[in-house]
């Protein structure tokens, strides 16, 4: 967790003629320090608004960097955006396929609460990191895969000011992954866990008929002692009661993972699947492809793992508690 610096952005650009002159790449430097500093939902649509009156070049120079660094708010207290309200996967939807391309972080400003953070409880406080893990579930198993993400971040605003913002930071790995599961496996549990290759289709939220958002987190090893961990991070899921005998092989990874440590797997992308026949006759269906993972810190910290490429890893089946 990091909290952000105070900066003055805007007065970056109160005498357009002073950076008229300055060569494109300095020039898209500041338009970016600008973009990533503290600002309320308000005051980045009135930042883009401003870009607009000028030339095409900074309007063409600002679109490229909001389309690399995205910034969703959605909350009751505060719902404008500049681009959507809500996350996952409707955001998704409405950004063009070069958006897609050039994306490489995400941040979700919310409002908690009409009172400054300092003025919250300090139960209120130890409560937002979970929270924070919380949002991130709810978001990331719909997200599609995004070739150059590197971050998503759960934002929490404070009204009054927004240099006292609390922001929590989680790192993406682009994985190359391989599925094994019985071929008996139900068919709605491989299309809910996004292993099928296909998009994800929007639910409609606490709609009876629906089934709960399912998760899966892999770790090393077999045993479930450490499952508990993972319950105390995550207060909302619930372990599925039937083990399905899912495991995945992370064939590469854009970063080390760590060993023993959990993984929650975003769906796949690019899917090949593929039919194989065991000695006694006992058929498995495999399924190769591209995921993003988030790496979970729950427990002790771990070891790097050097040989993760040819580690088999245990595939958990969680469930959200619906309140």
């Amino acid at each position: 967790m990091r909290r952000k610096k105070p900066t003055h952005s805007m007065d970056l650009f109160r005498h357009n003629n002073s950076t008229e002159t300055l060569p494109n790449e300095l020039l898209e430097q500041i338009f970016t320090q600008a973009w990533l500093s503290p600002m309320f939902p308000a005051q980045r649509a009135t930042f883009i608004k401003s870009i607009f009156g000028a030339s095409r070049t900074w309007v063409a120079m600002l679109a490229r960097i909001v389309a690399k660094h995205v910034y969703v708010s959605s909350s009751p207290l505060n719902c404008e955006s500049w681009s959507n309200n809500g996350w996952a996967p409707s955001l998704w939807h409405s950004l063009s396929e070069l958006s897609v391309q050039l994306c490489h972080s995400v941040t979700r400003q919310i409002v908690t609460s009409p009172k400054p953070i300092s003025d919250c409880p300090s139960s209120a406080l130890d409560r937002l990191p979970r929270t924070a893990i919380r949002e991130l579930f709810q978001n990331f198993h719909a997200l599609p895969y995004i070739p150059n993400l590197r971050e998503l971040s759960i934002e929490y605003l404070d009204p009054v000011d927004v240099n006292s913002s609390l922001t929590f930071r989680f790192s993406v790995i682009h994985l190359e992954v391989e599925y094994t599961f019985p071929s008996d496996t139900p068919s709605w549990l491989v299309d809910e866990l996004g292993l099928t290759g296909k998009t994800k289709c929007r639910k409609a939220r606490y709609a009876p008929w629906e089934l709960p958002d399912l998760f899966h987190i892999s770790t090393s090893t077999t045993s479930q002692g450490h499952l508990g961990d993972v319950l105390n991070l995550l207060p909302h899921l619930q372990l599925s009661e039937k083990s399905f005998g899912i495991k995945v092989k992370v064939l590469s990874a854009s970063q080390y993972i760590p060993h023993p440590g959990f993984l929650l797997h975003g769906p796949l992308s690019a899917a090949c699947m593929s039919i194989s026949s065991e000695k006694a006759g006992y058929c498995m269906t495999v399924v190769r492809g591209r995921a993003l993972g988030v790496m979970l810190e729950a427990g002790s910290k771990g070891r790097r793992c050097q040989n993760q490429a040819v580690t088999s890893r245990e595939v958990y089946i969680f469930k959200q508690m619906v309140c």
